[in-house]
């Protein structure tokens, strides 16, 4: 029965009350269960572990007693077919020493197999050259013992269904060469006997075990019952309250999610506002400095009156300006990027003219590293007009190839040229520098990386291209092997029925394929 509270339905006193707990009947049956099979499957392999075991026994006693007598009685010469008489009674009288039990047929061979001497005598001079036991024992220098199944023709012969055969190799001190081998046959009754008392009393003893290890559980399993039906009450009713502490917990983790989220996007805003100012200020210094040095090295007479060492600083300074000058205009590219405030507008666009003026932009720089800078592509062919933004594409190819030029080996190449793939024309850079990692081609797209850390530049200016690329359309994608070179493509889209550029117009720079 419930009643009503505040809109509210609370548990009777006899709701909160626990079920009956049926763990005890449920342990008492699994478990039963459990340990009859474990006692089924245990008991199972008795048998077959004690019969191994006393084989294994049987062989290294064997080995032991039949050694120590050979040694005591013959020589390795009595080892020899045919035997004469006075090796013959020492081979008896060694065979006759050979106490086992249950013996029904004793052969002693030579190393090649031929038996030597028997009994029953007549079968003196057979050989056993085919059998295993015996080949075993010559070749691999080990005794072997094994019971075995004999046919209805043996049966009558040995007066046995089952016999128990061993071959145990003769060697004399220290030598490791066989002289020769004993093979038995006796009757297993002893044995079996053995193993099968030994099998009782290990069945009892386990039965025992498992019957005292099931009666400490099923006490253990009672007593923690009780305990456990004691605490169901406390823990139904605590259960109430803690549920509804969860949920004012739950709605005080909502309230500070929320609040952190709204932190963390005024903090991103104030770092790319804090970012985009400090670039932009940067600017219109870092530009005075840099006019002022190219002005003075593009005057010669100025270069003569300065000294050499005084030369050397300004290079310096001219690279660093260049340096600065990269660094503050790929921040401010990703900040106007992330910010949304460049805008790529996609119109027909000569690939080939932009890709000729960068070349020609590039080649004093080419030039003065020793890197041999070529563009070639099939002039006598017209090439279609892309879909693109010509000023940021002119970023993504000065990117592409200030980085082939930098990051190259001396007298290096970097090979521009453009084919035409589908609905895409393709322009591959590739460049014969440092190349790089499976690893590293997974990082190259990413902020701030630089594939080596000591390399100059920002590590801005792949991700940059990237994503200007990717806002007209196409992508960009790369190719790379250490210390082979890497070859970046740019796949942008053709302009359909807006231009074409024909093959009668002559590139600046050009290499005709052939």
């Amino acid at each position: 029965m419930n009643t009503k509270a505040k809109g509210k339905t609370i548990p009777t006193h006899e709701e909160k009350r626990p079920r009956r707990n049926f763990l005890i009947l449920e342990f008492s049956i699994l478990s039963l269960v459990v340990f009859m099979i474990i006692g089924y499957a245990v008991v199972s392999l008795i048998g077959p572990v004690l019969e191994g075991f006393t084989i294994k026994e049987q062989e290294a006693s064997t080995v032991v007693f039949v050694n120590r007598h050979a040694s005591k009685i013959l020589s390795k010469d009595d080892f020899r077919f045919p035997l004469i008489s006075e090796q013959h009674d020492r081979m008896a009288q060694f065979v006759d020493n050979l106490t086992i039990r249950g013996l029904l047929r004793i052969f002693v061979t030579d190393s090649s197999g031929t038996v030597l001497y028997a009994k029953p005598e007549e079968l003196m001079e057979t050989s056993f050259a085919e059998n295993r036991d015996v080949i075993s024992a010559l070749e691999l220098r080990r005794a072997t013992a094994r019971f075995k199944k004999i046919i209805a023709e043996e049966q009558e012969i040995l007066g046995a269904k089952e016999v128990f055969v061993q071959a145990v190799p003769v060697t004399f001190g220290g030598s490791p060469e066989v002289a020769g081998v004993v093979y038995s046959i006796s009757r297993v009754g002893l044995l079996r006997k053995q193993i099968e008392e030994t099998e009782q009393e290990m069945t009892v003893r386990i039965i025992g075990g498992l019957s005292l290890l099931y009666a400490s559980l099923f006490v253990v399993v009672w007593r923690a019952s009780r305990t456990i039906r004691r605490q169901a009450g406390q823990l139904a009713s605590y259960t109430e309250t803690l549920e509804e502490r969860v949920r004012e917990r739950t709605r005080e983790l909502e309230e500070s999610t929320k609040r952190q989220l709204k932190q963390a996007k005024e903090l991103a805003r104030l770092k790319d506002e804090f970012v985009f100012v400090a670039a932009h200020e940067l600017r219109a210094p870092v530009t005075n400095i840099r006019w002022g040095i190219t002005e003075f090295f593009s005057t010669l007479q100025l270069q003569k009156k300065v000294p050499s060492a005084v030369l050397h600083l300004l290079q310096e300074i001219r690279r660093s300006s260049d340096a600065l000058t990269r660094l503050v205009s790929n921040l401010l590219g990703v900040a106007r990027l992330e910010s949304g405030t460049i805008k790529v507008e996609v119109h027909p666009t000569d690939l080939i003219s932009i890709i000729q003026e960068m070349v020609l932009q590039f080649k004093a720089q080419a030039k003065e590293q020793r890197i041999h800078l070529v563009f070639e592509y099939d002039s006598t062919a017209p090439f279609p007009f892309v879909m693109s933004d010509s000023e940021r594409l002119k970023e993504v190819f000065s990117n592409l190839i200030s980085n082939g030029i930098q990051y190259n080996s001396k007298d290096g190449k970097v090979e521009i040229s453009v084919v035409r793939e589908g609905d895409f024309l393709e322009a591959h850079i590739a460049d014969t520098g440092i190349g790089m990692t499976k690893k590293e081609l997974s990082k190259l797209f990413t902020k701030f990386w630089r594939a080596e850390p000591q390399a100059e530049g920002t590590g801005l200016g792949l991700w940059i291209a990237n994503q200007l690329v990717t806002r007209m359309g196409g992508k960009i994608t790369v190719k790379s092997k250490k210390g082979e070179g890497t070859t970046f493509t740019v796949h942008l889209p053709i302009a359909k029925d807006k231009g074409i550029r024909m093959a009668e117009k002559q590139p600046l720079e050009r290499k005709r394929r052939r």
